[in-house]
């Protein structure tokens, strides 16, 4: 209790006090303002196989009712961002997300951003937990090839595009000796316009290439007929250049009209 001849002209006191005595020991006036704190709730963001800037894949805060938050940013390799799902928002509170200077409001539980979205305010009124699910779309490129002097039989599957983590087949033999180039045997593809870690196979649980490509090249063996992410640049294009190897064969000699063998060398 505060005596009557205190020299306070104000004092705060918290939540739960509601009955007062002798605010004042003369005649005047005695004001009662109330104090509010912001309720706050949790924001949760899922970079759904992506990777924010500290390299983590999750993170939560703890947010505020009237101060705005930046959305973090993501980024996912062999795929393009495409903005964010939102969800656990209440439907008693007008949510505000911000692009530049402009804004959308809502009062849905969820809700699809754009990847224009930067910030927001206000997604709940009392607590709770709201989260962001990043959105992706897997990137493509393109295939092409060179056979050199060789030509397909007609039979075989050579795809012209791919669609990053999706493994494809590939037919490497020609399946006519016809269509070889005469004196010459199949002996592989030497690929350009890698990005990234590929993948290779002779079945289609390919295995990871060590190497990290930037528009680099590899030569692989005709065991591997499997492959995935040859680059992982959205629009990109990859080339598969056919592998001719010259047969080798052996010369014997003879003297005239004897057929014992007098030496021999071998040739391509």
């Amino acid at each position: 209790a505060n005596s009557g001849n205190t020299t306070n002209t104000s004092f705060t006191v918290s939540a739960g006090y509601y009955y007062f005595k002798n605010l004042r020991s003369s005649s005047g006036t005695v004001t009662i303002t109330p104090r509010w704190v912001a309720n706050t709730y949790t924001v949760t963001y899922n970079a759904n196989n992506g990777y924010f800037s500290d390299s983590t894949q999750t993170k939560s805060i703890t947010a505020s009712y009237d101060s705005s938050y930046t959305i973090p940013t993501v980024t996912r390799t062999g795929y393009t961002y495409g903005g964010w799902t939102v969800s656990g928002m209440d439907t008693v509170t007008t949510h505000y997300f911000y692009y530049g200077s402009s804004n959308t409001s809502s009062t849905a539980s969820s809700i699809t951003l754009s990847t224009a979205y930067t910030s927001y305010l206000n997604l709940r009124g009392s607590s709770g937990t709201v989260t962001f699910v990043a959105r992706w779309t897997a990137n493509t490129y393109t295939i092409s090839y060179d056979l050199g002097a060789g030509s397909w039989s007609g039979t075989e599957t050579h795809p012209t595009s791919a669609t990053y983590d999706q493994v494809f087949y590939l037919d490497n033999v020609f399946e006519s000796e016809e269509s070889w180039p005469f004196g010459y045997y199949f002996n592989g593809w030497t690929i350009s316009g890698l990005y990234g870690n590929y993948y290779r196979g002779s079945t289609s649980s390919v295995s990871k290439v060590s190497t990290n490509y930037s528009n680099g090249s590899a030569t692989v063996a005709t065991s591997y007929k499997y492959f995935k992410n040859l680059t992982n640049v959205n629009g990109g294009s990859v080339k598969f250049t056919a592998v001719w190897q010259p047969y080798s064969y052996n010369l014997e000699y003879v003297a005239n009209g004897n057929k014992a063998v007098l030496s021999s060398s071998s040739a391509t």
